[in-house]
């Protein structure tokens, strides 16, 4: 009996055929095709991914979301899991020790907590680019359905089990470096720090 083995598509050529077709479609704005194309393209793109996130390698799929991305067509769940992704593989930590009012995703860190974090050096800007990656925990009140808002509205008083379970959101702060010093500490500069304030 001979074994079957069970090999992963390569889904590269078909990624690159998508962001071909990314650019095609926005070269028609402003005419009057575009709508036509675009609600094509949206219809194509929800299948290509759900196909994309079941049958790729991690690694395609991670590339595919990327794409997604910088093209701004990432939904709002496929960006809370690449987040999640590319913090837990990020090298290095810092500390949330903000020295001026916080405002955006920066809103939900938590003092002296740890984060991760990447950063890249931007030869156009001449300094590094900060990006750090924050969680937001949704709770269940935050959840409230139609269904649900309908029958809170006639006098229901509903109880814990009536909401959805809580989760965590991953999103990522991209910050400047002079930015970047004004909230985050790096772990590796942090004994040097309380060392200066003693």
């Amino acid at each position: 009996m001979t074994e079957e083995k069970t090999e992963k598509k390569n889904y590269n050529e078909d990624i690159k055929a998508m962001l071909k077709r990314f650019t095609e479609v926005e070269r028609l704005k402003g005419k009057p095709e575009y709508k036509q194309y675009e609600s094509k393209l949206v219809v194509d793109l929800e299948k290509f991914t759900a196909m994309i996130e079941k049958e790729a390698t991690p690694a395609q799929f991670r590339a595919y979301r990327e794409l997604l991305r910088t093209r701004d067509r990432l939904s709002r769940k496929h960006y809370y899991l690449l987040n999640e992704h590319d913090a837990k593989n990020a090298k290095e930590s810092c500390f949330f020790r903000p020295t001026e009012a916080v405002h955006g995703d920066l809103s939900f860190c938590e003092i002296e907590e740890k984060y991760k974090f990447t950063r890249v050096y931007d030869e156009g800007r001449k300094k590094f680019v900060y990006t750090v990656f924050t969680t937001r925990v949704v709770e269940g009140e935050e959840q409230i359905d139609k269904k649900l808002a309908q029958k809170i509205a006639r006098g229901f008083v509903p109880d814990e089990k009536d909401f959805k379970k809580d989760y965590t959101q991953w999103h990522r702060v991209t910050l400047v470096e002079n930015m970047f010093s004004k909230y985050f500490v790096p772990e590796n500069d942090l004994d040097e720090i309380d060392d200066l304030a003693v």
